[in-house]
């Protein structure tokens, strides 16, 4: 009779534990499903990113959905933006002056499309306004990439050169950290020349976040690629950043194995101080070390070793034609 109960009972707790562990998977599901749908609090409110009182900082807030009227999807974290939060230390993203035309949204990319007035926006707050967009709308599901146009044109920098589809990641090193204040500056980098064997300079101005150091920007924009459709860029587009990091006056490049696909009618002597003398227009930067998925043990392709430290070599820069004759004048 004992030994009877007994079994009931352990039959009993392991059913019990079961229903537990079946529960605890749905809670978690949920959970997941929640999330997709857009970040959202214990409250069913939304994250977005609002700018603070001064406009020179991007601070987190929450808005509440009930408030939307039934709004969902871009809608929604579009009405978000413009609408504000309750808070009284932040405020609205999207100045009242500035309307949303329209947007759609095609294979993961977003583009939207405003009123001329985006335009009188300052330049410094206007990074701002554009990276804290980004970062909140990127959380839907159905948006990776964001592309900014006013009046139907693409969004130019101060430059006037396009400024493309945007992540999350354009804006910030680390996409669980706020973004902190904008900074502006002009990068020289260099870029291989059309026969692939020199390198010539190119001045780009650039915001940037503060979250990001100066160093990884100036390996993302080699990256990127010149302005400049005469030149050439030396480091391949498919090239995904590990690290870049400094200590004691060298900086430390870690890149991924697509470095490896490199352009082969640009010189290696071309490809790697393309990224060093970029890297050490930055006074801090007195030398630089790359590695491929943290390994130095290989080489830049044939004949220059990871495992070395290099420092800025100006053999191979070409002076501007431009620049020549105003140094003649």
């Amino acid at each position: 009779m004992c030994a009877s109960r007994l079994n009931l009972l352990y039959r009993r707790r392991g059913m019990k534990k079961k229903m537990i562990s079946i529960l605890s998977v749905l809670c978690l599901f949920l959970g997941l499903f929640a999330t997709g749908c857009g970040k959202q609090s214990h409250d069913g409110d939304i994250l977005v990113y609002y700018l603070n009182l001064d406009g020179t900082s991007i601070e987190e807030g929450y808005f509440h959905v009930e408030d939307a009227n039934d709004r969902q999807g871009v809608d929604l974290y579009l009405y978000a933006l413009a609408k504000g939060p309750e808070a009284d230390d932040i405020t609205k993203t999207i100045p009242d002056s500035v309307k949303v035309l329209d947007y759609h949204v095609n294979d993961y990319f977003l583009f939207l499309n405003f009123s001329s007035e985006y335009n009188d926006i300052p330049k410094e707050e206007e990074v701002l306004i554009r990276a804290a967009i980004v970062r909140t709308l990127t959380q839907i599901p159905d948006v990776m990439y964001v592309s900014f146009q006013v009046e139907g044109e693409t969004l130019t920098d101060a430059r006037g050169d396009a400024i493309g589809p945007m992540s999350a990641e354009n804006f910030v090193e680390n996409p669980d950290a706020a973004i902190n204040t904008s900074h502006h500056t002009d990068l020289t980098l260099y870029y291989a020349s059309k026969d692939g064997n020199t390198l010539v300079p190119e001045v780009q101005s650039v915001y940037y976040s503060s979250n990001e150091s100066l160093e990884k920007l100036i390996v993302k924009k080699l990256i990127q690629g010149p302005k400049d459709s005469d030149l050439m860029q030396t480091i391949p587009s498919s090239t995904n950043i590990i690290t870049v990091s400094m200590m004691d006056g060298v900086c430390y490049v870690n890149l991924d194995s697509n470095f490896l696909n490199q352009n082969q009618e640009i010189s290696e002597e071309a490809v790697l101080y393309s990224i060093v003398d970029s890297l050490t227009e930055l006074e801090v930067v007195k030398k630089v070390q790359l590695s491929i998925n943290g390994d130095t043990s290989g080489k830049v392709r044939y004949i220059y070793d990871l495992s070395e430290m290099y420092e800025r070599n100006e053999s191979l820069i070409e002076i501007p034609v431009s620049t020549e004759e105003e140094t003649q004048e």
